[in-house]
């Protein structure tokens, strides 16, 4: 405009800066939503001076890292059963009322299973008035 030219971080350094509204802080956050946050992943945790410490359980690493640790056991039993040698040819013998007890829970099982809709119906009609 006046035939002057200035360089973009001249005017940057002298303009007025707009301040952003301070957010406010964790401490202030959790306690104006601790009643909300109660039901979330938090575990309330009362201290000795009775003030309220929210610890956060992250359930969804805990459930890989879990996973990973079943996973690992699974496939150690998968090893002894398929690809290491056994230790004895012997042949383990069942008594025979262990058998007929395992006999007896499989058949109850499949009648559970093929007779699953009367069973439902029955708990139903146990909860009508």
């Amino acid at each position: 405009m006046l035939g002057i030219e200035v360089a973009k971080s001249t005017v940057e350094r002298y303009k007025p800066r707009t301040r952003r509204p301070s957010s406010p802080s964790w401490r202030v956050f959790l306690d104006q939503h601790a009643h909300e946050l109660v039901s979330m992943d938090f575990f309330v945790v009362p201290t000795a001076s009775l003030k309220v410490l929210f610890v956060l359980v992250v359930l969804a690493i805990l459930a890989v890292v879990f996973s990973v640790i079943g996973a690992f056991y699974y496939l150690r039993v998968v090893k002894l059963m398929y690809f290491d040698e056994a230790e004895n040819e012997a042949l383990i013998e069942v008594p025979a009322d262990f058998g007929a007890a395992i006999s007896l829970n499989g058949i109850l099982i499949l009648g559970l299973g093929v007779f699953s809709s009367s069973l439902i119906a029955i708990c139903m009609a146990s909860f009508r008035f």
